[in-house]
């Protein structure tokens, strides 16, 4: 179920939000949550109806007395019980109960999580994200909800928040798994959001081992740090080495010395030492910076566009096969696969990294993308089909996605449906691409037609 937005209901129920409104503005919360409530049950994906109706809820709650809400709270439980009954086969009957719930109480955590699982079940995200972080907001501690919030933040192609939640739960349970994953996982799905895979800044992950000093080495590389500096950053790290043999911070500090430098020798050389530590063993962003070392000494001399991609497609089957669980080393490998033109490699790679949730619609994406390069156009059509319908904004990813299937549609010989994928980018940014040119050319023939 697509998730609606306000100016897209029936004139009707429009009017009718519009009413709840209004009451709510004249101090009657009660009629306004009946009319809200009334909308939501015919369009439970209008998120902005549901915000309206948990700001009429929480000014109910707050409006009554310390008994009231005793009374309340211990009317909640039948509702929970229902909800948990009904959360595997009936969404929808979920949403509803939790929202009865939340009635009584708009800031129940337990409700907040049934009401973003419903959600999530009907692919209504953005509803989720509002849910977790609704219950966020009255249960700051809440470690479940704070987990998912995270994954679907991810799943919706905002790494930056999603990074956000993980870094700030990992600084306060450092020792905590499942977070420190999160962490891992948001920082490569940034690095792949910005398109910045190629570079060789080597910051990715820094943030799992200590977060002051990654954002020294942030700064860092944002800046044009003057040779005698770098000197000084080699110098005071190896002695703190010398001190502290075991420390992994001061071996990445001296890397990355050594790589601003331009010394991709003794990076190198550093970096495999860091390895080799009992902190850097199993450390996959070690091995994924030692691909990116390689990468940017073959580009200091000045190799091939053919070389550079060899070594990538190398690298990253050796991180693949090192880490066989870390599904973003496998998606990176199918892209530079797919670029390198192995694109039945690419395939099996994109298929099985298309299970993993954050990297679903990602990957389909990548799989028509090769589809489409071996002339296999239904095919391509049919997973960028997939793709677009499971990207609820239009965001960077899915204009690709849709233009891609314009482009399938022109192919095949379907103009008008074509035309129509066209418009759907044109309406959200008039200057990707050639949409423009495109409708304007095709409004042009219908006119001469």
């Amino acid at each position: 179920m697509p998730e609606k937005p306000l100016n897209q209901l029936d004139p009707g129920l429009q009017r009718q939000v519009e009413h709840a409104r209004n009451a709510l503005e004249r101090g009657n919360p009660d009629y306004a949550i009946g009319l809200l409530g009334d909308v939501l049950r015919r369009e439970p994906g209008c998120l902005a109806v549901r915000r309206a109706l948990r700001t009429a809820q929480v000014r109910r709650s707050g409006a009554g007395s310390a008994l009231t809400r005793f009374v309340r709270s211990g009317l909640l439980f039948p509702g929970l019980v229902l909800a948990g009954l009904f959360r595997r086969g009936e969404p929808s009957r979920v949403l509803e109960l939790a929202e009865r719930v939340l009635d009584w109480d708009p800031h129940h955590p337990g409700a907040l999580r049934r009401l973003a699982a419903a959600a999530l079940a009907m692919e209504l995200r953005e509803t989720a994200v509002f849910a977790l972080e609704s219950a966020l907001e009255s249960r700051p501690d809440d470690h479940r909800s704070a987990v998912a919030l995270a994954r679907v933040l991810l799943e919706l192609g905002r790494p930056g928040e999603a990074l956000a939640v993980a870094e700030r739960w990992s600084r306060r349970l450092p020792r905590d798994d499942v977070f420190r994953d999160l962490l891992k996982e948001a920082l490569v799905a940034q690095s792949l959001h910005r398109g910045r895979w190629d570079s060789d800044s080597g910051t990715y992950r820094d943030k799992l081992r200590d977060e002051e000093q990654a954002v020294d080495l942030e700064k860092r590389s944002r800046s044009a740090t003057p040779a005698e500096t770098l000197l000084k950053i080699i110098r005071e790290s190896r002695e703190a080495i010398a001190k502290e043999p075991e420390s992994l911070n001061h071996h990445v500090a001296l890397v990355r010395a050594y790589q601003d430098s331009g010394d991709y020798e003794n990076a190198l050389e550093w970096l495999e030492r860091a390895r080799r530590l009992r902190s850097g063993a199993s450390d996959p962003s070690l091995a994924r910076r030692a691909v990116e070392l390689r990468v940017a000494r073959l580009k200091a001399r000045k190799a091939t566009g053919k070389e550079i991609a060899e070594e990538w497609v190398c690298g990253c089957r050796q991180l693949v096969e090192d880490f066989p669980r870390e599904s973003p080393f496998r998606f990176e490998l199918a892209g530079h696969l797919r670029s390198a033109g192995w694109l039945d490699e690419a395939i099996r790679h994109y298929q099985e990294v298309q299970q993993v949730g954050v990297f679903r619609v990602r990957a389909t994406a990548g799989l028509a993308e090769c589809f489409q390069l071996k002339g296999l156009p239904d095919l391509a059509f049919e997973q960028y089909r997939a793709a677009a319908d499971a990207l609820p904004v239009m965001d960077d990813l899915k204009k690709h996605v849709v233009y891609q299937l314009a482009l399938c549609h022109e192919a095949a010989g379907r103009p008008d449906q074509a035309l129509a994928a066209f418009k759907q980018i044109y309406s959200a940014d008039i200057g990707y691409r050639d949409v423009a040119t495109r409708i304007e050319a095709a409004s042009g023939d219908s006119r001469t037609a």
